[in-house]
């Protein structure tokens, strides 16, 4: 019912730094630093959680909310995954997985005043593909993130600074860019079907092969 992680230290995990994934309530990562793990940061359906001020660093993944197989029926009235993204420092080389990933059955989640620095994935997903799998994630804030895309390592890959799928998501105030020429393997920020009631604004993105 309560669980808090603070000022933590997890380096060269095989799997999740953090883990809790039997849908609790009020977890909390705070001022940790990660360094090397195999997955997530952060993985777990439960409700009201909150991922402040911590530095992630050559992660295979960042924080991923929600993520909730089941069709419970409580999902659909309540949602699983609320959700403060907030304050954190993401660097270096992703393997693939986003930074932050809003996924399966979360609802009421804001992703504020994050730094992506020298990022080889996409930094913001919201939410996967795999919507068959249980309840879509809805109802979700995207502001005030700075996303370097910058990556001058031997594998560059396809990256985006914000990728959408899922519907009511508000992106605005956020910077994307890449430093220097502009990289053809990057775009700022990808609307996918089926999302809708999305609003774009304020968002200033430089250097992408495609911007919105």
């Amino acid at each position: 019912r309560s669980l808090t992680f603070l000022r933590c230290s997890v380096t060269n995990s095989t799997h999740n730094a953090f883990n809790n994934n039997d849908t609790g309530e009020n977890t909390s990562v705070l001022y940790c630093r990660i360094e090397d793990v195999g997955a997530y940061a952060y993985e777990g359906p439960g409700k009201f959680v909150r991922c402040i001020g911590n530095y992630v660093r050559n992660a295979a993944g960042g924080f991923v909310i929600g993520n909730h197989d089941a069709r419970s029926e409580h999902l659909h009235k309540l949602g699983c995954g609320q959700a403060v993204i907030r304050d954190n420092v993401l660097e270096g080389t992703f393997t693939g997985r986003a930074g932050v990933a809003v996924t399966r059955g979360a609802r009421q989640v804001t992703i504020a005043n994050n730094l992506f620095v020298n990022f080889n994935g996409t930094a913001i997903r919201a939410a996967d593909s795999q919507v068959h799998r249980g309840y879509p994630a809805r109802n979700i804030a995207i502001t005030g993130n700075i996303v370097d895309l910058t990556h001058d390592g031997e594998k560059p890959r396809q990256r985006t600074g914000i990728e959408v799928y899922s519907s009511d998501v508000s992106i605005a105030d956020n910077q994307i860019y890449v430093r220097g020429t502009a990289d053809p393997r990057v775009s700022g920020i990808w609307i996918k079907d089926p999302a809708v009631n999305i609003t774009v604004h304020d968002n200033l993105i430089r250097n992408c092969a495609y911007g919105i």
